[in-house]
């Protein structure tokens, strides 16, 4: 169950985290939906993503990272730590949902959901979802 578990959240981070090199992984929104009740549950689980997350965006390019943090407005050395705290709280919050992980996966990328996934990525990760 923990490795499912773990899967599903890998899984999760690596299609959202929009990793260009990488094939966006299959994921059932029942497993999208036990992933995202275990970041909200379990501290542990959101800081073993977390870690694996930082490690993975700190091996994407440095101009790619820039970019992002230009979107985010923070310095690229920042990038790793304040992208990957605002995803996981944004899953663990439900602000991201199953039909937008589905949508950002989708050939070409769906605008309207590109846009909810930034807007949800600016705000803090202590942010309460309303």
């Amino acid at each position: 169950m923990a490795e499912g578990r773990w899967l599903g959240m890998m899984a999760i981070a690596l299609a959202l985290a929009g990793c260009a090199t990488k094939p966006a992984p299959t994921l059932s929104q029942a497993e999208f939906e036990n992933t995202r009740d275990a970041l909200a549950a379990d501290p542990a689980a959101r800081a073993a993503l977390a870690a694996a997350c930082r490690a993975d965006m700190r091996r994407e390019p440095e101009d790619e990272r820039a970019l992002i943090g230009a979107v985010l407005d923070v310095e690229t050395d920042e990038v790793a730590e304040v992208f990957c705290a605002r995803f996981i709280a944004a899953i663990s919050r439900g602000d991201l949902s199953y039909a937008d992980f589905e949508a950002l996966k989708a050939d070409g990328g769906d605008p309207a959901a590109l846009r909810h996934f930034l807007r949800v990525l600016r705000r803090d990760p202590s942010a309460v979802s309303t």
